[in-house]
């Protein structure tokens, strides 16, 4: 490169008062070269710092920021929370007091004590009379979904027609809903009906 612009000179080809000659570190990216499959670096944008927010005066309320936009969608709601529920043994005890009432005032005192239980998987039946047996005493049970839905009311109901079962096991009779069932459920004042729609009420 020297030796070309020496033989410029000699030969009077440009004047040398108007050769400017700049020199670039092997670092710096104006004297590099770039390479053949090297990509080109896009210009680096530099920032505009951003203004000072205004300091707020001691004793004034801070600026309002604008309210959210609304996206239109309906707000989603939560699950319904249900009342507190009386615990097992609490429905239990009461459906044992109401069995010695109904015993007492509608039975003459004819039926023995037996255990109530309370279940949570019946779904097709909201009570039911289980007969003894060899190795199991004779049991009233009765749905937890059905004095959710119903109330105490129809469960004391559902627990008088059992009952009229229990009356028809300990008599010697078929447990069944036959005449003498409607007979003596009539007696009692028990609903003759064998069951009712379990999702009603």
């Amino acid at each position: 490169m020297f030796r070309a612009l020496k033989r410029l000179l000699q030969r009077g080809m440009f004047d040398p008062s108007q050769l400017t000659l700049r020199l670039f570190s092997p670092d710096d990216p104006r004297g590099r070269r770039p390479r053949v499959n090297e990509p080109a670096r896009p210009p680096v944008r530099r920032r505009r710092p951003r203004p000072p927010s205004p300091a707020v005066p001691p004793g004034e309320p801070p600026a309002e920021t604008a309210a959210p936009v609304s996206t239109g969608r309906p707000a989603v709601r939560g699950r319904r929370q249900r009342g507190p529920e009386e615990d097992d043994a609490s429905v239990v005890a009461k459906l044992v007091a109401q069995h010695a009432e109904y015993n007492a005032g509608r039975f003459g005192g004819e039926l023995r004590a037996l255990p109530i239980a309370v279940s949570r998987r019946m779904r097709s039946r909201l009570g039911y009379y289980r007969l003894a047996s060899k190795t199991l005493p004779a049991m009233i049970m009765i749905s937890r979904g059905h004095l959710r839905r119903h109330g105490w009311n129809e469960v004391f109901q559902t627990l008088l027609h059992e009952m009229v079962h229990q009356w028809q096991a300990e008599a010697g009779q078929p447990v069944d809903h036959g005449t003498q069932f409607r007979a003596k459920a009539r007696a009692v004042g028990a609903v003759p009906r064998a069951k009712r729609p379990v999702g009603s009420g």
